[in-house]
């Protein structure tokens, strides 16, 4: 059995990190360990009122801490976060057709034109990710990766 640390000061889960349907149990998070410090850890166990214990490896032994579902100390991990904004093949396909009828897609724009002259002003000012934009949102907004 591992030592337990006890609850961490006002640690919670974020609220992007909790699972509509199937809780957090076994989420991959980043959880903050010091002032400036972070850590990879998984969601081992749901506790009654709102709580939750991690795993997680620091200064070379494996450590578990409880804490609140919702929190500034923990994030979802990158990998984790990204597999919610993937795209499919028929979102590919609806974005390449409107983009060329705009006159925005060509057999020689690139990658980087792309960026440049798409996903960077169409999100400039409301929203981080491009497939939360008015434009993706209409053809079904994000995707959760389901291949990799």
């Amino acid at each position: 059995r591992l030592p337990d640390h006890g609850a961490s000061q006002n640690a919670t889960l974020s609220q992007q990190s909790a699972s509509k349907d199937t809780g957090v149990l076994g989420r991959q998070v980043l959880y903050r360990v010091g002032a400036d410090r972070w850590v990879n850890a998984r969601v081992v166990q749901e506790l009654p009122g709102g709580l939750c214990r991690v795993e997680y490896d620091a200064d070379g032994a494996r450590r578990i801490d409880t804490l609140q579902t919702s929190s500034e100390h923990l994030r979802p991990s990158v990998a984790e976060s990204l597999a919610g904004k993937g795209f499919s093949v028929r979102q590919l396909l609806q974005f390449c057709a409107a983009k060329l009828g705009e006159g925005k897609l060509s057999r020689r724009t690139t990658t980087k034109d792309v960026v440049r002259d798409i996903v960077i002003p169409e999100t400039a000012e409301h929203q981080p990710c491009y497939m939360e934009s008015a434009f993706m949102q209409s053809c079904g907004g994000p995707q959760r990766a389901n291949k990799l």
